[in-house]
């Protein structure tokens, strides 16, 4: 009598392990996507204290799935009306002989698009059409120096859901370089 109940209770523990796999965390819920050129930064190579600099960044919500023939829908996809992205400026310092991350204080950046996001990032969000994730975000130069906005980690990332799939954009310049992001500042 005794092996019967543990061969039913193993039994009906296996069956409930099955109920409860990664799977449904959203473990397998990720999709990652390509993106050229969707930033902008326009470049003056040249700035003076107090000037202000834009980056800007739209993205159709209707982008292409390596492996499929139509649009992947990231709105349906994520129900994210935003997505993160980081936005580091980096500042030429001579004691390292190079480029090293800056804080940028909450009084020197603002958005005129989208958001500006805590730990040194800012958001797209969809627009009022509701077929384009938009934002402008403006950095004003305080100081003098030689900067360089860091254009290596403009990837973006959708709002966490549990119900729905987590999407990854991995952006890519076409035909830019760093140096095409760096830039100096004078009095």
């Amino acid at each position: 009598m005794k092996t019967k109940k543990f061969i039913l209770l193993a039994g009906i523990g296996i069956l409930l392990q099955s109920c409860f796999s990664y799977d449904d965390e959203g473990g397998t819920r990720y999709v990652e996507l390509q993106l050229t050129d969707a930033f902008n930064f326009e470049n003056d190579k040249n700035y003076s204290v107090g000037d202000t600099i834009f980056v800007e960044l739209n993205f159709s919500r209707y982008l292409e799935e390596e492996g499929f023939s139509n649009l992947l829908d990231v709105y349906e996809s994520t129900d994210s009306e935003e997505f993160f992205y980081p936005l580091e400026l980096l500042k030429y310092s001579a004691i390292s002989d190079s480029y090293v991350f800056t804080e940028i204080a909450d009084r020197f950046i603002f958005a005129e698009k989208g958001t500006v996001e805590e730990f040194y990032g800012a958001t797209a969000r969809l627009n009022d059409a509701r077929d384009t994730y938009e934002s402008r975000i403006g950095i004003i130069l305080p100081e003098e120096g030689s900067y360089r906005l860091n254009s290596q980690f403009f990837d973006l990332q959708s709002k966490w859901n549990f119900d729905k799939v987590s999407i990854e954009i991995i952006h890519q310049f076409s035909d830019k370089t760093q140096e095409d992001f760096e830039f100096v500042v004078s009095d």
